[in-house]
């Protein structure tokens, strides 16, 4: 199954202060691609099985990452 959407604005911040600035939009993008797609099951820590590199949490990966206006958008294959 192929999913697809935004992942984060570029140029603003979200309620914990992190964003993605003009000068770090190829980084994320390079980043995405290179991640796994994960499920983290704990919701007094929600990236906790990001933060361990859980391989059990994984479903998939992203196959395309792109900025289009104002976002960065991914395709994931679960």
């Amino acid at each position: 199954m192929l999913i697809q959407g935004i992942v984060c604005p570029v140029g603003k911040r979200n309620e914990n202060g992190w964003g993605i600035s003009e000068t770090d939009v190829e980084m994320a993008i390079n980043t995405l691609m290179a991640a796994p797609l994960r499920v983290c099951s704990s919701r007094s820590a929600p990236h906790e099985c990001d933060i361990v590199e859980d391989p059990k949490s994984e479903i998939g990966g992203n196959i395309n990452a792109w900025r289009d206006g104002d976002f960065i958008w991914a395709r994931a294959e679960v």
